[in-house]
């Protein structure tokens, strides 16, 4: 698996440098907010800068969830808040994100291909697996 890992933080980098940081990020949520209406209106009055700041947190916990497989706080907090109790961000939604950014990552990163995409799915499938199993708790 380590080969994915390195995949994906290569591809990261390349996605979310100085140069295209801003290109990424913002085409994630065009591409996430058009894909469903329910998403467009959960982020209704949302400082979309602020959420930007998140994702990029989210990815990062994320990514050491794939590698050492352990829970953090933060991913603990992140469930919770997305939560049915909390923002009620409905499992399936989550499908959607990965979409988003699956999508974002094959416009932006100009060595995007099969291994790339399935490197991003991967790294980020154990939370996207952890943020649906928490939804009920």
């Amino acid at each position: 698996m380590q080969n994915y890992v390195l995949a994906f933080k290569d591809s990261y980098s390349r996605v979310a440098s100085a140069k295209v940081n801003a290109k990424f990020f913002d085409r994630f949520y065009e591409l996430f907010l058009a894909s469903d209406e329910s998403i467009a209106t959960k982020f209704d009055g949302v400082d979309l800068d602020r959420q930007k700041q998140m994702l990029k947190a989210s990815l990062t916990e994320m990514t050491l969830f794939f590698v050492d497989h352990n829970i953090t706080s933060y991913m603990r907090a992140l469930a919770t808040v997305h939560s049915k109790s909390g923002r009620n961000i409905e499992p399936q939604l989550y499908d959607r994100w990965l979409d988003a950014v699956i999508a974002a990552v094959n416009e932006l990163d100009p060595y995007a291909n099969e291994h790339v995409e399935l490197a991003w799915r991967l790294v980020l499938a154990p939370g996207i697996a952890f943020m649906k199993f928490q939804y009920d708790k």
